[in-house]
């Protein structure tokens, strides 16, 4: 039985004891209507002003139990009261605990950030699918929480742009991202940081604005969809298909692509420029700058350029030659895993490097010596060729003076000592910490440089 029904058998019980007292005063000592209340109102919460009159025998037994009864009956209605006062206070607490639980249990799962209109019709469709997805929403309207609450959909009270939001709804192991916030600057800066907190996710966005779609994606969106766009072409497809003429809605183009952010040296000659005169001259858009671990995206036309600023470039590659005075250091990737490869490039990226991959160790080997970068980061265990090879072909050579770094799983010293007399400069351990290697790498250029 719940607190509140226990409170209301009470109150009902109390009530009870006062018409019992009432009528037992009237009936026994023949006291008037009032006087009869005033007498059980007094007894039962043990006041005890005094008798009204002298009571028989009789009456100080009656009495003597309707203060019994009263006082059971009011300390009933105390302690539910008190308990329900209390149980509406932590209930609150704590069936926000047993909900960040079970989001701290799933793996693999997606989370949905924004929980519109949009929001509720992925959510059932998550739903309908038995998948495991998390909500994250501001809740700014009362009613989205009741929605959430009724549904019984795990959820994050919080803003889907905060780190803190993500972390919560389990981004490092979470298997994609739906950002369907109202704002495309948030749905922008949202995609932005979840590619940062977790490189190999699936992140797709959506758009109200045509024009934002791909700022969106070169901030690191797997897929941008505009709502209104797709229902009109999907409506106006299905109009002409059931009209007889046969067509097929074409995808948005999304190739040339890529998020990148590009470090301004302290000797660039960029410095000083504003976002606008650097626009204008290299016929670019600068998308975001990152200044002392802090993003400005979409800057004003007159925020001045810095030294160490990092530049968020929006356009084909072939369009940013503002960073060709500071080429990024090449990293080779030599691994046959595309997620830790797909991971390692991001992770690279982000930290202003250049790099690229090779599927096994014939490629590999070949890749590194005409290219001549200054890391390779080597996977012990490869097709063609195993990762000791690679080092001993690639020492092999007086022209290549590429730094060697061989991956492996395997702890047992015999291979680190047979890796490092192959030529490898550093054999390091995997583990689920990637700032080990990436950091490896960048002392090692640091090193060259």
């Amino acid at each position: 039985m719940s607190n509140k029904n226990q409170s209301l058998y009470a109150f009902l019980s109390l009530i009870g004891v006062s018409i019992f007292g009432t009528l037992g005063y009237v009936l026994l000592e023949d006291y008037s209507f009032v006087d009869a209340i005033y007498m059980t109102v007094i007894t039962v919460t043990t006041i005890g002003f005094g008798e009204i009159h002298p009571l028989s025998e009789y009456g100080r037994l009656f009495t003597l139990l309707l203060v019994s009864v009263g006082f059971f009956s009011m300390a009933w209605l105390g302690r539910t009261t008190i308990e329900t006062i209390f149980e509406g206070v932590s209930q609150g607490k704590s069936g926000s605990k047993k909900m960040k639980m079970k989001i701290s249990k799933l793996s693999k799962h997606y989370i949905l950030c924004g929980f519109g209109r949009v929001g509720i019709a992925a959510a059932e469709y998550l739903e309908s699918q038995g998948v495991d997805f998390v909500v994250i929403d501001s809740l700014v309207n009362p009613d989205s929480k009741n929605e959430l609450d009724q549904r019984k959909y795990l959820y994050i009270n919080g803003d889907a742009t905060h780190d803190s939001a993500l972390l919560d709804a389990g981004i490092k192991r979470a298997r994609g991202v739906l950002a369907l916030l109202n704002s495309d600057p948030d749905n922008l800066f949202l995609v932005l940081t979840a590619r940062e907190l977790n490189p190999t996710l699936q992140i797709f966005s959506r758009s109200e604005d045509g024009h934002a779609e791909h700022k969106i994606l070169k901030a690191g969106a797997d897929k941008v969809i505009t709502p209104y766009k797709s229902a009109g072409r999907f409506i106006a497809g299905s109009l002409l298909n059931a009209c007889g003429t046969a067509v097929k809605v074409e995808k948005i183009p999304e190739e040339g692509l890529k998020h990148k952010w590009h470090t301004i040296k302290e000797d660039s000659k960029h410095i000083g420029l504003t976002v606008l005169e650097l626009e204008d001259r290299f016929k670019l858009e600068v998308l975001g700058i990152r200044r002392k671990d802090v993003d400005h995206l979409d800057p004003q036309d007159d925020m001045v350029i810095e030294a160490f600023d990092g530049l968020m470039i929006l356009g084909s590659l072939d369009k940013s030659k503002v960073v060709e005075d500071n080429e990024p250091s090449k990293v080779i990737i030599v691994d046959d895993n595309p997620i830790v490869v797909r991971l390692y490039s991001r992770l690279f990226q982000k930290n202003g490097l250049s790099p690229t991959a090779a599927s096994d160790g014939i490629k590999g080997a070949e890749l590194i010596l005409s290219q001549n970068p200054e890391v390779a980061v080597i996977d012990y265990m490869l097709p063609g060729m195993t990762g000791i090879n690679v080092c001993r072909r690639i020492k092999e050579d007086p022209n290549c003076n590429t730094k060697l770094i061989l991956f492996t799983a395997s702890e047992d010293c015999g291979a680190r000592d047979e890796a490092l007399e192959a030529g490898a400069d550093l054999v390091i351990i995997k583990s689920a910490d990637t700032k080990e290697i990436i950091n490896a790498v960048l002392q090692l250029i640091s090193e060259i440089s």
